[in-house]
């Protein structure tokens, strides 16, 4: 009984972890984009994690066989997630301002669970959207600092657009990655999926790093093995963890606690103040994960338990 409680608690610890991480990104990012460039960044970042994942895929037992239309699959998902999302993200943020980013990105869980449910046919409960909408109030809350004239000024422009369409790349890599995980495990699926989309990177990087003269010191050094270990093989790995176990739909909702723990990390580490609108809208957040998660999950149990005593 214990081992089944267990079991069933972990995909939800894991994606309440993931976005900690994730979160953390934000704050080594934000100290490495003085010394590197980004794409610069974001080709270290994989680079690391794959020269920690692909030795394993090589001495790996059990091989498997990736046949043509699996293999479409996987590079779509390189493209999608590991190149496109983070390129986008940061030509995005050259034209916008990062309060109109992160409050587009909320977005960014409306859309997946819509792609989950037009490609992979998941059934979507009331309540799964309700929890959606509720988290994104949240965000709304935290990045208008609680006004409505903060809204109301918001100027919206090609970079938002920009951000926008991220959201539906991130959905198109989260939804084939539980597509791939039919046939292939979390980790072969974030391996393979690095291995696809970091060429492109290191090209774009090469680039950058033939136009602009760099020093890596050893904070640079610390910093992207963090984002290549934690940010990229653990998060990565732990995100499709959670999304086999409980699904597309309800994983979603957790990528919003993501400027939830940025807010208490930059407070931490780089002395923000924490203030009202942060606490309300944390709570939203919070509070919408619970009401798609938690008691959709509850709900689930307890109709199981009802058929099992119908059935004595």
């Amino acid at each position: 009984m214990y081992m089944y409680k267990a079991k069933s608690i972990t995909p939800y610890l894991l994606l309440t972890i993931v976005p900690l991480i994730w979160g953390g990104n934000f704050i080594v990012g934000k100290a490495l984009i003085d010394a590197l460039p980004p794409f610069s960044i974001a080709a270290g970042r994989f680079l690391i994690a794959a020269l920690i994942l692909c030795p394993w895929l090589l001495i790996r037992k059990e091989k498997k066989k990736i046949t043509g239309p699996l293999m479409l699959k996987i590079f779509i998902m390189g493209i999608t997630g590991v190149f496109a999302f983070n390129s986008l993200l940061y030509i995005g943020l050259k034209y916008t301002t990062a309060i109109n980013a992160t409050l587009i990105n909320s977005f960014n869980p409306i859309v997946t669970i819509y792609f989950s449910w037009l490609l992979l046919k998941e059934n979507i409960t009331l309540k799964q959207v309700l929890g959606s909408v509720i988290s994104i109030v949240g965000i709304i809350i935290i990045e208008s600092q609680g006004s409505w004239s903060v809204l109301y000024n918001l100027d919206f422009n090609a970079g938002d657009l920009i951000i926008f369409a991220d959201t539906f790349i991130w959905a198109i890599f989260t939804v084939l990655g539980k597509n791939v995980m039919s046939y292939l495990s979390p980790l072969e699926t974030t391996s393979f999926s690095i291995v696809a989309g970091l060429p492109f990177l290191v090209i774009v990087s090469g680039w950058e790093l033939y136009h602009i003269n760099i020093t890596i010191s050893w904070p640079v050094a610390l910093g992207i093995l963090y984002l290549g270990i934690f940010a990229t093989v653990l998060a990565f790995v732990w995100y499709y963890k959670g999304i086999q176990a409980i699904g597309v739909a309800k994983a979603a909702n957790f990528y919003n606690l993501i400027p939830v723990y940025s807010i208490f990390l930059a407070s931490f580490f780089l002395q923000e103040k924490v203030l009202p609108w942060h606490v309300i809208g944390g709570f939203c957040v919070v509070l919408g994960i619970f009401v798609s998660s938690v008691k959709l999950n509850v709900t689930r149990q307890g109709e199981k338990a009802r058929n099992i005593l119908g059935s004595l």
